[in-house]
């Protein structure tokens, strides 16, 4: 890295922001392998996150807290016994960008994706 130059650090920016535009598909593809995760259940993951975000929404949940239903089981596959805090993961730094320094935004979405109740 301490060969770079700026042009160098210019292009990876460039291909840094276009890859984290392009998240949103990535966690759409994500959710569509839901349908084949983890068995023996009467729905596959992805009917359950759908159901999760709908009840989140009919609840009248901010659209942080209905993503986050939304994705909750997005680090199954990778991390079974935790894939909750994958989740949180992926949606804090959103959070953050949308509402920097609300804590009911983080408190929220703390209790709902790792159960841990708001401070």
């Amino acid at each position: 890295m301490d060969e770079g130059t700026p042009e160098d650090y210019a292009l990876l920016g460039r291909l840094e922001h276009d890859y984290i535009t392009a998240l949103p598909d990535r966690l759409l593809a994500a959710l569509e392998g839901l349908r084949s995760s983890l068995a023996g259940y009467r729905i596959d993951r992805l009917q359950h996150s759908l159901q999760s975000a709908t009840r989140a929404e009919a609840d009248g949940a901010d659209i942080e807290l209905v993503v986050a239903a939304l994705i909750h089981d997005l680090g199954d596959d990778l991390a079974p016994e935790n894939h909750s805090q994958m989740a949180a993961a992926i949606i804090r730094p959103m959070c953050a960008r949308r509402s920097p320094g609300s804590s009911s935004i983080t408190a929220s979405f703390r209790c709902s994706i790792t159960a841990t109740p708001p401070a």
